[in-house]
């Protein structure tokens, strides 16, 4: 299959599973939570299964705290647990979430293949594809990973938080859809006072979504806080592709000084550019805000 062809964004619904590294009542973080339910608010999100980061049950109360304030409470009970540690090549571990990326893929094929929306650590891919290499023809990883080829190093955090598997991602021969932090979905940046004027008062998750901002400054800071939607991007490339600016693109290694490292492979990936970032946030908001 033509790399055209294998990195064409979907035109109607597609089914997906979703790695994330949502974490209720974060003090840290709050992006995951915007870009599950803005997926949910698009129909052509088949929603299959929910993975972990580790097995950590604050992980699993994460997703299930905006599913169920979406109305989906059917996904509630399709959330599997990562693992323990950290990829280790020696002796890859079984979580929950590899195991049934491994059973799950086996339904589809180049032609078919199952959607993976990566926005957390790849530790359940990198074990998946390192215990079944072939389900690298069964799936196209979209992920929010590393910094554009323009900085000095591509040390972002979902990227050098499980570096390892970082590296197995970027050496297997799974497509790979990448969305870079910096200096691309860093333009997506929410302030909190937009966060409560499309939100508040309107439903359950919007008023979950104020909270879960709120719970990132004192109370005193919040009216000043911004914080950027990293997470929304991979969800509008699904989406909403008019709104981003992509290319395919030489799909690089990790050297261990976590650099892109080109070599002049033939492995190909969809490599985002550019976002209309004042329009994803406008279609976020008003979906959201209409659940």
């Amino acid at each position: 299959m033509k790399n055209q062809e294998i990195f064409k964004i979907p035109t109607c619904n597609f089914d997906i599973v979703v790695d994330t590294d949502a974490y209720a009542d974060s003090i840290y973080e709050m992006d995951d939570q915007f870009a599950i339910a803005y997926m949910l608010t698009y129909s052509c999100f088949n929603v299959k299964a929910f993975y972990t980061f580790t097995n950590d049950p604050e992980f699993k109360r994460g997703i299930i705290e905006v599913v169920n304030r979406c109305h989906r409470q059917d996904l509630a009970d399709k959330v599997f647990a990562g693992g323990t540690r950290a990829f280790d090549r020696g002796n890859v571990e079984k979580s929950e979430a590899a195991v049934d990326l491994i059973e799950r893929s086996k339904g589809y094929s180049k032609e078919n293949p199952l959607y993976v929306l990566a926005i957390g650590p790849v530790t359940n891919i990198a074990s998946a594809l390192s215990l079944e290499p072939s389900i690298a023809e069964k799936i196209v990883v979209v992920a929010l990973f590393g910094h554009d080829f323009n900085q000095k190093d591509t040390a972002e955090y979902n990227l050098q938080k499980d570096l390892e598997a970082s590296k197995v991602l970027m050496e297997s021969d799974a497509p790979l859809m990448l969305v870079p932090c910096i200096d691309v979905a860093k333009k997506l940046e929410l302030s909190s006072q937009e966060c409560v004027k499309a939100f508040k008062g309107k439903n359950e998750i919007g008023d979950y979504l104020i909270y879960c901002m709120s719970k990132m400054c004192s109370k005193e800071y919040f009216p000043k806080l911004k914080r950027v939607i990293w997470d929304a991007i991979p969800v509008a490339l699904l989406s909403r592709p008019e709104l981003l600016t992509y290319e395919i693109r030489e799909k690089p290694l990790i050297d261990d000084n976590v650099c892109w490292k080109l070599t002049g492979s033939h492995k190909k990936m969809l490599y985002v550019s550019d976002i209309d970032a004042e329009k994803i946030k406008k279609d976020m908001l008003e979906r959201i805000s209409e659940i």
